[in-house]
């Protein structure tokens, strides 16, 4: 069983985090066969009922994957020639879904079910910004807008309505600006 969540494009692949088997899936973007770019166990879904390896983004020669199952975010380092690097923990603690990086490193995660938008240093430390007083009901996805935009972060709200969350929301998108640039994605 997979399950593909997060993806991104990089030097003519397509990267696929699977929240299920616990790995890195690449696939040429002209088609072709996935295979497994990088696995191991700081990927791996936990039997604890809650998705792995989910949000998948690159920041300054490193792909960066959310696992909520470990409440980690983990860097792998792209190497010149494409293969999957050394592996770190770059935070923990925190069930974070989907995120976006701004221009210096922090990275923004919409943690779901726990309706808060968190801010990660690029140290690890971490900063609650949003909650669902400011309107979150289930933050899934977060993206910096572009051009004259680029300070606005943009969250997604899921709604999700196994996630009782009072009052009842339909999903919904929210903008906050921010004092800093988003760093742009391929």
């Amino acid at each position: 069983q997979s399950l593909p969540n997060g993806i991104v494009h990089h030097r003519d692949f397509v990267y696929v985090a699977d929240s299920v088997v616990g790995a890195i899936w690449r696939v040429p973007d002209t088609g072709g066969t996935a295979q497994v770019w990088a696995v191991g166990p700081e990927l791996a879904q936990l039997p604890n009922g809650l998705p792995g390896p989910n949000g998948l983004k690159l920041f300054e020669g490193e792909l960066y994957v959310s696992n909520p199952s470990q409440s980690t975010v983990v860097a792998v380092r792209v190497q010149p020639d494409g293969t999957a690097g050394a592996t770190r923990t770059h935070a923990t603690g925190v069930f974070c879904d989907d995120f976006a990086f701004d221009v210096h490193g922090s990275l923004y995660c919409g943690t779901d079910p726990f309706n808060t938008v968190v801010r990660i240093a690029p140290d690890g430390s971490q900063e609650t910004i949003l909650t669902a007083a400011d309107g979150l009901d289930g933050p899934t996805a977060l993206l910096f807008g572009r051009a004259a935009e680029g300070f606005d972060l943009y969250v997604t709200n899921a709604a999700f309505p196994f996630f009782q969350v009072p009052p009842p929301r339909l999903p919904s998108l929210l903008r906050l600006k921010l004092q800093v640039h988003g760093f742009p994605q391929p």
